[in-house]
């Protein structure tokens, strides 16, 4: 259930970006060819044509965006997902409306508007690392080639946009895109030798380890809600959607660690990580509190008060690396907020006075004028960031959210066509797409 509920909210805020986006200028989209035995991948999951989206001819200065938005695990979740823009480009607008740090407007974007900017949709549910060569059985007969998506995407823009002439080349995205921005960030620097490449991902620190129940295990994620509830251990299986996928994971990493799979956990494959990075996260996930770990979303229970603690502990802990890393460019902004994304350029959230917009820019380009391992200054072991959209989980349900934002309905359809207009509140609130038609009928 947890993931099918990932999804849903996941496929909301991407809807939500989207329309963010419509008023920005436009970047044009292109589409990749067809696969060949040398050129490999390329395909969303329905075996439509992948591609992304660009603007702009600065031959120096690029910024590229990796879209977010779940994943899919099991045959019901990735022949759903197929049929949507999350696994098909076949409804793919001819542009596409930028904002965030590709958008072209100086006054949302001051450091990266002018740069070329490149938004690579997302539509291969395997968080852009899947190395599927084709479909199978064994994958109901659908693609996950999302690493390799990304290969035949560089190489496009090398040979068609000068991306072999860039001296400055950001990589970052959000949720699945800043899982994916970690794993490719290393494979982007090596494909591009001669450019200075750094990576900001957002969200995507998937998952945090040195969990207090795991004493022995400091790379095993958070416990499940169910189990740790229940006085029991046991988080995400990190080998299951590996073996789906197939996965690309990073070498450095596999060589060394035990076991291997835990490389596909952030906390352990960070320090692998060569390319100066600057982490953008909330130290409170709430799509890895609700959505993945299966926390009721219920503040006025004192054990999901205690379960958001235990989690966010293991957030500082797992964090702490990087606020005590070796590596003389890397950053992090971890803001203690209840909420997944919303944490790149444009945020509203600060820490400090230090917004993520003045951070990015001042740490890309090495103005120095920031300290660019922002600590968190309320302290706390509850969400306590006063700039946060959401500081906790819902204090009264999905109904309460749903007649604040709506107030009486006279009806289903004029419930629904309300809460579409508020999908990220209802979102913040935990909500469903079952729960909002439940409470919508009464």
């Amino acid at each position: 259930m947890a993931r099918h509920v990932w999804f849903f909210l996941a496929f909301v805020a991407v809807a939500a970006d989207m329309a963010a986006a419509a008023a920005a200028p436009s970047l044009t989209r292109v589409l990749l060819s067809a696969p060949t035995a040398a050129a490999p991948g390329g395909k969303c999951l329905d075996g439509t044509a992948a591609g992304y989206y660009i603007d702009g001819n600065n031959s120096d200065l690029f910024a590229i965006y990796l879209e977010g938005g779940g994943a899919c695990y099991s045959k019901e979740t990735c022949e759903s997902r197929a049929k949507t823009s999350l696994g098909s480009s076949k409804g793919w607008p001819a542009t596409h409306g930028g904002s965030g740090v590709y958008s072209g407007d100086a006054s949302a974007n001051p450091d990266f508007y002018n740069a070329t900017r490149v938004y690579v949709p997302y539509c291969t549910g395997d968080v852009h690392g899947g190395q599927r060569k084709g479909p199978s059985p064994g994958t109901w007969n659908l693609w996950f080639d999302g690493h390799l998506n990304f290969l035949r995407i560089i190489s496009d823009l090398k040979a068609k946009h000068g991306l072999g002439k860039a001296t400055q080349v950001l990589l970052t995205g959000s949720s699945a895109g800043g899982i994916g921005t970690l794993g490719n960030a290393d494979t982007l620097k090596d494909l591009l030798p001669n450019a200075r490449v750094w990576a900001a991902p957002q969200a995507g620190w998937f998952y945090p380890g040195d969990c207090a129940d795991e004493p022995t295990k400091p790379w095993s994620p958070p416990s499940y809600w169910q189990n740790w509830s229940n006085g029991k251990v046991g988080g995400p299986n990190l080998t299951l959607t590996a073996e789906l996928w197939q996965s690309y994971i990073d070498p450095k990493c596999t060589a060394k660690e035990q076991p291997p799979q835990s490389c596909g956990s952030a906390h352990v494959y960070y320090k692998y990580i060569e390319t100066p990075l600057l982490i953008l996260e909330q130290m409170y996930d709430r799509n890895q509190l609700v959505s993945q770990l299966g926390m009721p979303d219920d503040g006025s229970n004192p054990k999901v008060l205690e379960f958001v603690r235990y989690y966010g502990e293991a957030m500082r802990n797992s964090t702490r690396q990087v606020y005590a890393s070796s590596k003389p460019h890397d950053g992090i902004f971890l803001a203690s907020c209840f909420d997944h994304g919303g944490i790149g350029v444009g945020s509203h959230i600060t820490i400090d006075s230090v917004s993520v917009t003045a951070l990015l820019g001042d740490w890309f380009f090495q103005r120095n004028k920031i300290n660019h391992r922002v600590a968190e200054t309320c302290e706390d072991t509850l969400p306590c960031n006063p700039t946060c959209d959401s500081i906790g989980p819902d204090q009264g349900g999905c109904l309460k959210t749903l007649e604040s934002l709506c107030g009486k309905w006279s009806s289903k359809h004029q419930c629904l066509s309300c809460a579409q207009q508020h999908a990220g509140r209802l979102r913040d609130a935990g909500c469903t797409v079952q729960m909002v038609e439940k409470d919508c009928s009464q």
